[in-house]
């Protein structure tokens, strides 16, 4: 496969018309790396695998996969040190990620809709945003107040 392989961990497959990816994270010395395959899906054959310049508390919590079903518009989201990151998924893995600027948070919920491009991304203060997967990336559509302060935050 590639040099990654044996310290990776895959957790999420994502499915396009064109590409198959398997997403996950590599144990780097304080935290985890993003680390992305992608894949032709009639073959297996592998397109290209790449680190994703991040760093990952929980490899299990911290990041998502932002999708409109089977389509080639989908993002990896995650936090790093407060700030929202995102970064498109392309076959040839070179796409650079993005923070959502004037946002600190401490917590993404999936609320069950990841699947639809939807994730709720809430602030240690009990207050949080509604954040949606759009062509050009990610955009908040609805703040709230103090509603999201039962969520626990490590």
């Amino acid at each position: 496969m590639s040099e990654f392989s044996s310290l990776v961990i895959h957790t999420k497959l994502v499915l396009t018309p064109s590409v198959l990816y398997l997403v996950g994270v590599a144990k780097s010395t304080e935290s985890y790396t993003l680390h992305i395959t992608s894949l032709v899906p009639e073959s297996g054959e592998i397109i290209t695998s790449a680190n994703v310049p991040s760093s990952i508390r929980d490899p299990i919590a911290d990041f998502y996969v932002l999708s409109n079903g089977i389509s080639e518009n989908n993002r990896i989201i995650w936090i790093e040190q407060g700030s929202l990151k995102h970064v498109g998924l392309v076959p040839e893995l070179n796409a650079k990620p993005v923070a959502m600027k004037n946002a600190e948070f401490g917590l993404l919920v999936d609320v069950g809709i990841t699947d639809n491009g939807h994730i709720v991304a809430a602030k240690k203060d009990g207050s949080g945003r509604i954040i949606k997967l759009v062509e050009s990336g990610v955009k908040s559509v609805h703040n709230f107040e103090n509603d999201v302060s039962l969520l626990s935050f490590s």
